[in-house]
Parts: C-alpha cells; sequence; structure tokens
C-alpha cells in the first residue's frame, strides 16, 4: 500500500490550483470523452416551438 501511494502521479490533465469542480470537469473530460451520437440535436431553425396547453 505504501509504495502504491507513494508512487501516485497526479493526472496530466487537472490543476492543482483550480477548484475541486473545475478539477473533476478536467478529469471527466479527459478520461470520458463526449460522444457525439450520444448527444441530442438541435431542432431546425424552422422547427415550431413546444407549448404545453396545461402549463400557464
Amino acid at each position: 500500500m505504501t509504495t502504491a501511494l507513494s508512487s501516485a502521479q497526479p493526472h496530466t490533465g487537472v490543476s492543482p490550483v483550480d477548484t475541486p469542480d473545475a478539477r473533476l470537469a478536467a478529469y471527466n473530460a479527459a478520461t470520458y470523452p463526449s460522444d457525439p451520437a450520444e448527444e441530442e440535436p438541435e431542432p431546425p431553425a424552422d422547427f415550431p416551438p413546444v407549448s404545453d396547453p396545461g402549463v400557464d
């Protein structure tokens, strides 16, 4: 255990001076790149707006 902890290196894409949220976002972006196929596409410009008649 001591050897594993003493040989640990920081992730190359993460800066220690950033906030914890920024470090997590950088780590996640480097580790899990986004897949464009999973992103929701934008509707066309002439697409009619969605309205819910039950909501004011």
